[in-house]
């Protein structure tokens, strides 16, 4: 019987290409996505304001072209043991973790708050 070997998977030099096809896809399909997010997250306001949605979109697809994109790669898919199971602390809704303030679905509402985790 042949001895079976664990094969590790490395996510690190495909996590580029996974990243920028990702971001491509985005950008292919940015025209969709005011309906795609007000179909998932229920909030038709994304739909109703096209033009702000979309240009908010571009500025968030910019951001994760900037690493996050490449990252989850790298971690999620690659399964890097140094992720964290779990995230500790509190939010205090600062927005600084969502891509730098540049996430879409991050609005000023008195405080930031993320209208995707709610």
């Amino acid at each position: 019987m042949p001895a079976f070997h664990r094969v590790i998977f490395s996510a690190k030099p495909i996590a580029p290409w996974l990243a920028a096809a990702y971001t491509e896809l985005l950008t292919l399909m940015l025209p969709l996505s005011p309906l795609c997010a007000s179909l998932v997250f229920g909030r038709w306001k994304y739909l109703r304001d096209y033009s702000g949605f979309i240009r908010r979109m571009r500025i968030h697809i910019g951001a994760l072209r900037e690493g996050p994109a490449r990252h989850y790669f790298e971690d999620v898919i690659g399964r890097v043991s140094a992720v964290p199971q779990e995230i500790a602390g509190s939010c205090v809704q600062c927005g600084n973790c969502c891509m730098d303030k540049r996430c879409v679905f991050l609005e000023p509402i008195a405080d930031n708050r993320c209208r995707a985790v709610g």
